[in-house]
């Protein structure tokens, strides 16, 4: 049986607790999902954490060996804003890999009451959120042959980066596959990190890295954490498929 180890943690008001059975299959997400859970935060909560080794923020998804943390290590735990609650007239800015996402969105309702974001000067462009779907028939048009196809997808709930196709009328939306990762936020709560690329061959056209971050331009309702990057709140850490087709609300 491989050894396991344990980490304290510590938080700015002196208090603190043990994590243990760490083991050498450790990684970085594990370990934080970790810290999160101790420190009472849900899987969709707005906050999250970010670990700090010697000073320096980890990112990615290595195992703790390789990060350099060592039983005994010390790490900072930073709380950040991960999220936002959406209201109408929300203002983000996009930037990514993708040149067709980068730009400013403005958030309006649909029909269905839900919030999409919708870019300020392409107006094919859009952010938009979309319930699970297990399985479900779409049409899309081959473009070498100006047919349609019936084809099955299905998808998990999340926001999506979408565009909508020049034929539209003909029933046919397109994504740029970028879709929210774990946790995915609700409808009410559009996540500012942690997109994915989608693999959906069929209906979508690959994300190209860096991933989506979105900063908020303008939130009348909290106005007190509009830039979201800044806005930290620190305790320490002592060593611690398929793809899919959603069809548009309008």
């Amino acid at each position: 049986m491989a050894a396991t180890w344990s980490v304290t943690a510590i938080t700015m008001a002196g208090e603190s607790f043990v994590l243990s059975g760490l083991s050498e299959e450790d990684t970085l997400p594990s370990l934080t999902c970790k810290v999160e859970a101790a420190l009472g935060l849900e899987v969709d909560a707005q906050r999250r954490v970010t670990l700090l080794h010697e000073h320096c923020p980890l990112a990615g998804t290595k195992r703790l060996t390789e990060l350099g943390v060592q039983p005994g290590a010390e790490l900072l735990c930073v709380m950040r804003r991960a999220a936002f609650e959406v209201h109408e007239g929300m203002k983000v800015h996009v930037t990514a890999g993708t040149a067709s996402v980068v730009g400013s969105y403005v958030a309006r309702p649909n029909k269905s009451g839900t919030m999409t974001f919708h870019h300020t000067s392409r107006e094919n462009q859009r952010i938009a959120w979309y319930p699970k779907q297990e399985t479900t028939t779409v049409k899309r048009v081959t473009w070498d042959h100006n047919v349609f196809r019936e084809v099955k997808a299905s998808w998990p709930a999340g926001w999506y980066f979408e565009c909508r196709a020049v034929n539209f009328w003909m029933g046919y939306p397109s994504l740029v596959s970028f879709l929210t990762s774990k946790p995915s936020y609700s409808h009410r709560c559009l996540p500012l990190e942690g997109w994915q690329v989608y693999v959906a061959p069929t209906f979508c056209d690959p994300g190209k890295p860096p991933m989506p971050e979105i900063t908020v331009l303008e939130d009348e309702c909290q106005p007190d954490d509009i830039n979201i990057s800044m806005h930290l709140a620190a305790c320490t850490v002592s060593a611690t498929g398929p793809g899919p087709a959603p069809l548009f609300h309008e």
